[in-house]
């Protein structure tokens, strides 16, 4: 009868119910009540490792205990490997760009998601490729999956990795464990958050490849490129959308010097434009007898004739060349970080 599907185990034969029942022990029952424990002994695990489950081992909530450390990817990991990372920790690593990692227990092949951690063998000169248990080399990727680029690596820093298929590892933000840097030189104290500096400063390369940005001075700073697109136009600044460009005539040509020539017409003015005036009054007479003539002047004093003209105003036509202000731009936005 053996096991019952429970747990429980149920004898083929009872001695004291055979008595009971004027059976005699014979050599046929006493096989089969033997045969029945062999066949129930053959269901049981034994710790020396002869036999193999035939089927999921349910632990009602219960633990293995004092486990030995894994050493192949097929046995369990007890709670201290796993805790410090020992499969998946590759200690110092081989190489500075092409590095090569090894773990215990071997690897035979990439899946997406791994993660591994090592220490760098040197700082790297190039772009990165790992290579793990002579799998294959993978490149070694940061952030958008860009390349690595040289001292993204340092020796000595301790890096994590994951695998994350065609793009190969990607590096757990190496900017952040070992930043890459732009220089930025100063001529004078400047202050950092609460750094200070007083000479030449180093700031992390934040700013994404393809950002075009202003800057006042002679030329551009390291590890950028000047534009060199627009030359002599003005920068407006605009509600809409950045970049465009306009007008025609360069910023200092519209905004140079420039003499303005041209011709007034002639305007014959009317009485009424004329300024108010009066005209003083005299006479002249003239007389003579016997070949003599004589001529006499009167002066009427204040005497003057009747104020003309009304003091209007009067226009002339003005005729000259035109001033082009038509300056060439481009748009510009204000925008802040978010």
């Amino acid at each position: 009868m053996g096991f019952d599907g429970s747990g429980g185990y149920n004898r083929t034969h009872n001695w004291v119910t055979d008595k009971n029942a004027g059976i005699k022990i014979t050599a046929s029952r006493m096989d089969a009540e033997f045969d029945d424990f062999a066949s129930a002994m053959e269901l049981c695990l034994l710790k020396d490792g002869q036999q193999n489950p035939t089927a999921n081992l349910p632990m009602n909530s219960k633990k293995h205990t004092g486990v030995a450390a894994a050493s192949s990817r097929t046995e369990y990991v007890d709670g201290a490997t796993l805790q410090d990372g020992g499969f998946i920790w590759a200690g110092v690593a081989s190489g500075a760009s092409a590095i090569a990692l090894s773990l215990t227990p071997t690897i035979t092949a990439y899946t997406t998601g791994m993660r591994i951690g090592f220490i760098a063998a040197g700082d790297n000169a190039s772009a990165v490729t790992i290579n793990v248990d002579g799998v294959s080399a993978a490149a070694g990727v940061k952030g958008k999956n860009e390349a690595l680029v040289a001292t993204d690596i340092v020796s000595g820093g301790a890096y994590w990795i994951t695998y994350k298929g065609a793009n190969g590892f990607q590096f757990g933000n190496p900017l952040e464990e070992n930043p890459t840097f732009t220089t930025l030189t100063t001529t004078g104290l400047a202050t950092i958050g609460s750094l200070t500096v007083t000479s030449a400063v180093t700031l992390p390369g934040f700013i994404e490849t393809g950002t075009v940005m202003l800057f006042f001075q002679a030329a551009a700073p390291t590890g950028w490129t000047q534009v060199a697109a627009n030359n002599d136009t003005a920068i407006r600044m605009v509600s809409g959308t950045g970049g465009g460009t306009g007008g025609t005539v360069a910023f200092e040509t519209a905004f140079a010097s420039q003499a303005v020539a041209g011709t007034n017409t002639g305007t014959a003015i009317t009485e009424a434009q004329m300024p108010a005036h009066t005209h003083a009054l005299g006479s002249n007479s003239i007389s003579g007898a016997g070949g003599s003539v004589s001529q006499t002047t009167t002066d009427f004093g204040d005497i003057s004739t009747k104020s003309t003209g009304g003091g209007d105003t009067h226009t002339h036509t003005f005729t000259g060349t035109a001033i082009d202000l038509d300056v060439a731009y481009i748009n510009v936005i204000q925008a802040s970080k978010d």
